[in-house]
């Protein structure tokens, strides 16, 4: 009966004093961890799918550049078409300055996940160098990484093409985040005014131009080779991992909610992606019982 729950809760509650000692030292004993969201997963998931769209975006764009229409054109067809093209290019321009900003937002996620899954004992226990890590540059963490952190086999060459590749994109990176200007580097055309006349340098279809100087200025095959050598360069850390050691690490990295063992201060991988509840047929949770929980009281709610 829905009435006998009150009842048999503050039993088992009075139950508590007599088990209270033993199950306090049940609960010191278990193991404590924490889960955490996984930045590395959350960035490279929408790194992914940036990717994606804009391989699929260069492949929809007209082959050989824009239509240059002539006054024999018909108006509603132009209009049309260029609504099309301004749909498809504003969307890719879209797509490429965000997974500009964000591929070294991938790069740093990742490098900073290395680090909890692998800092040695020693260093993450003292608070001053594990912070001075934390907060060095990325490419002083990088070049850390062999010394301070455990499971590496090899360092990292600083004269390899993959990295140089990298330190490319990264180099940029701060021009872009922090909205720097530039108008003399980063200008698109040169145009003249006789009162307010503009006088064009180049003529021709300045709205197709303008299409075209967007597609520059964010080339989209410039930003997937950043995106794909960055994501080279960081596998290539993990594979200078030892094999055992390198399983391991990969299977927490791509973990989106990987745990961290508080005491012990390890991460691991605790919890499968897919997960089940079960619970008795046909038993009420407790905003279904039809009581009234008030102590003291066992009223039916009719």
């Amino acid at each position: 009966m829905d009435e006998d729950w009150p009842l048999l809760i503050r039993q088992i509650k009075s139950d508590f004093g007599r088990v209270g000692k033993e199950k306090g030292e049940v609960l010191r004993s278990l193991e404590k961890w924490a889960i955490f969201p996984n930045k590395f997963v959350e960035v490279s998931t929408v790194c992914a799918e940036l990717h994606g769209e804009i391989v699929n975006g260069m492949k929809s764009l007209v082959p050989g550049g824009f239509p240059r229409f002539t006054s024999r054109d018909v108006e509603k067809e132009r209009v049309k078409l260029h609504q099309k093209l301004a749909s498809r290019i504003f969307k890719l321009y879209r797509n490429c300055l965000e997974l500009s900003l964000i591929t070294p937002v991938l790069a740093e996620a990742f490098i900073n996940m290395a680090i909890l899954i692998l800092c040695k004992k020693e260093i993450r226990e003292n608070q001053r160098q594990f912070e001075a890590f934390i907060r060095s540059n990325i490419d002083a963490k990088i070049f850390d990484l062999p010394y301070k952190c455990q499971g590496f086999e090899r360092k990292i060459d600083p004269d390899s093409e993959t990295y140089k590749n990298f330190k490319r994109v990264m180099d940029r990176r701060n021009h872009a985040i922090h909205g720097n200007i530039d108008p003399e580097r980063e200008q698109t055309e040169i145009v003249y005014f006789e009162g307010r006349r503009p006088l064009f340098k180049e003529p021709g279809d300045h709205i197709a131009k303008r299409f075209e100087t967007q597609i520059r200025q964010y080339d989209p095959e410039k930003v997937i080779k950043n995106y794909e050598d960055t994501h080279e360069f960081l596998i290539s850390i993990a594979e200078r991992l030892a094999p055992d050691v390198r399983k391991g690490f990969w299977q927490v990295m791509e973990d989106p909610y990987p745990g961290y063992d508080l005491s012990r201060r390890i991460t691991g991988a605790l919890l499968p992606e897919v997960t089940a509840i079960a619970h008795v047929g046909d038993l009420k949770y407790d905003d279904e019982l039809h009581v009234n929980w008030a102590p003291g009281t066992v009223v039916r709610d009719e």
